[in-house]
């Protein structure tokens, strides 16, 4: 019995025999069949045109003939040239005729298929938009999640490690004490704004880091605090409207021009009391912990900057502040008081629009002049040149913190940025200041000595020049330090366009940040000389 796949390679072997045959699509049912017919073109020898329709691709509706819309354009295979007997089609097909039953089985495709066959793609079903899948739903905005999730997890720990408190919104410590937002953090510890259950009134709660070192320097505050109050006869009364001022965050410029009028107003009246410090409320331990309350002040000189977009504030608004400073200076140089506060700065003075006055804040590092117990004190930018040096300081320290200050407050950029270290501090000084007494220098140790000085022909000392400066970038000390500070003043004031201020009044408070300035910490300037001093004796 022959099979049929036997009669098939019978009657391909008898097609090639016969090599003057081409294909024709005819059709059978829905598909495409091939059948054999001779081929005028194949007779002569001359090559088969490639024409492609979708029998191409084994599928032909009944009703097609010829190309259709998506059949593939000649140019893809017009490079193939086909020869006599050769089938021009990138696959050849195996035909079986059953004569017996009236038919022709459809070509078989070889498995050297074409690259452009392609199976028929069913219909996709209408489909709801993508937001409206439950699948997106649930991941939509999942990496974003997971990042926000991922940065303060690993915020809180390393806040954790430094030994800061971990804050929860509404949270009450002490049993009286709710948490509501945190206001600020420092290197030793957060203040936060809460409310007092017991009275239902604002407060400030400095929560020191829970380091022993902080410690310490918190219950230094605590104390000295508490013996200035005691001296100065303040009594703490949180039920009292005195200290019920609403504490608040950055407002902006119009805030900002509102509060400085009231406190232009009320120092005209001369009738607020000259309350140098933060009101201390209240301590206790938390978690380890050492905790402060304070009275709810508003915002510090530094954020005023901010407000005005760090373009500085007017003479008479920095002769006001000046004076105050001043006064708390004087009371605490005072030879019963004889505390130095140790890091004057913008941001450890707070505004008090009640009474339009400021007050100091951050005993953090305050000492008693006898008890003077760190060496590595005053921030970068208001750190006097004693200390630098290594050498004794006193409460002179503060009077030039304060004249640092001033200058920055009138012309909204610090006087002396040393950004880079203590000998880029050192430099900016001198470049402004000129170099300090020789009698200074021979006091300060070796180690520190050759941190910022040299000797230059074994005759004279100089600042030490960083390395890698060229010639246009050395530091040249100032021969005429008053002209020196009066110029970079004004440079400052230029560059920022501000309302010129009266020349007499300017000078004057160059004169006296001038004085504030001096190396020698007992030629400095004091608080209470200050005070009469031509710029302020002239407006009462």
């Amino acid at each position: 019995m022959i099979t049929r796949s036997r009669k098939a390679r019978k009657k391909r072997t008898a097609a090639e025999a016969n090599p003057s045959t081409t294909e024709r699509g005819d059709t059978f049912g829905d598909e495409a069949v091939v059948s054999l017919e001779p081929s005028p073109a194949a007779s002569s020898g001359m090559a088969l045109p490639l024409t492609l329709d979708r029998s191409y691709y084994g599928v032909l509706p009944p009703s097609s003939g010829g190309l259709v819309h998506n059949a593939i354009p000649q140019s893809v295979h017009a490079h193939r040239t086909a020869t006599p007997g050769i089938v021009s089609s990138p696959f050849t097909t195996d035909v079986q005729k059953h004569p017996e039953r009236g038919f022709t089985t459809p070509p078989v495709m070889n498995r050297m298929s074409s690259p452009f066959q392609q199976k028929p793609m069913r219909p996709r079903p209408a489909s709801r938009m993508p937001a409206d899948r439950p699948v997106m739903k649930l991941t939509a905005g999942l990496m974003d999640t997971y990042n926000v999730i991922n940065k303060k997890y690993y915020k809180d720990r390393k806040e954790r490690k430094a030994g800061h408190f971990s804050f929860t919104l509404d949270e009450i410590i002490y049993n009286r004490y709710q948490l509501k937002e945190r206001l600020g953090m420092g290197s030793c510890g957060q203040v936060f704004k809460a409310i007092d259950t017991c009275n239902n009134k604002e407060v400030a709660v400095k929560m020191i880091k829970a380091k022993k070192g902080a410690t310490m320097r918190a219950q230094t505050e605590i104390k000295l605090l508490t013996q200035m109050q005691e001296r100065y006869h303040l009594t703490i009364d949180t039920s009292s409207k005195e200290h019920n001022i609403g504490m608040c965050k950055i407002r902006g410029y119009v805030y900002t021009i509102h509060l400085l009028s009231d406190i232009l107003y009320l120092s005209t009246l001369n009738s607020y009391p000259y309350l140098i410090q933060v009101h201390l409320l209240n301590t206790f331990m938390h978690k380890n912990h050492q905790c402060i309350v304070f009275e709810p002040l508003d915002i510090t000189l530094y954020q005023l900057l901010v407000n005005t977009k760090f373009l500085g504030i007017s003479l008479r608004l920095v002769r006001i502040f000046a004076k105050q400073l001043l006064q708390a200076l004087a009371y605490l140089a005072r030879p019963d008081v004889n505390i130095i506060h140790c890091d004057l700065k913008p941001e450890n003075v707070m505004l008090d629009p009640k009474w339009g006055g400021v007050k100091l804040i951050d005993f953090g590092s305050a000492c008693k002049s006898s008890e003077k117990s760190y060496t590595y004190i005053q921030t970068r930018f208001y750190r006097s040149p004693e200390v630098m040096l290594g050498l004794p300081y006193s409460v002179a320290i503060d009077m030039w913190s304060l004249g640092c200050m001033l200058v920055e407050m009138y012309t909204g950029e610090p006087l002396f940025a040393g950004l880079k270290n203590e000998l880029d501090m050192m430099q900016k000084i001198v470049a402004l200041m000129g170099m300090p007494p020789d009698e200074m220098i021979h006091q300060v140790k070796n180690d520190r000595q050759l941190t910022f000085f040299e000797m230059e022909n074994g005759e004279w000392w100089a600042i030490r020049q960083s390395p890698g400066l060229d010639a246009s970038q050395l530091i040249i000390p100032s021969h005429d330090p008053m002209t020196s500070l009066k110029e970079a003043i004004n440079r400052s004031c230029a560059s920022k366009e501000k309302p010129e201020e009266n020349q007499e009044e300017h000078d004057k408070f160059v004169d006296m940040v001038f004085q504030m300035l001096t190396y020698q910490p007992e030629n400095r300037l004091r608080p209470d000389q200050a005070l009469y001093h031509p710029f302020f004796s002239s407006h009462g």
